[in-house]
């Protein structure tokens, strides 16, 4: 199993890191739910197209 960070600061460029997405900003604030080894499951947005 891999695992995922959550980072709230812009970082440096690293070719050791891969980046699968981004929070958008309005939802960032839903960040103070997730604890430390608590399971949480990202999901991407529907659209109505």
């Amino acid at each position: 199993m891999g695992e995922i960070q959550i980072v709230k600061n812009d970082l440096a460029a690293d070719e050791k890191v891969n980046v699968v997405g981004k929070i958008i900003a309005e939802d960032r604030p839903l960040i103070t739910f997730i604890g430390s080894g608590q399971k949480f499951k990202i999901e991407k947005e529907k659209n109505n197209d």
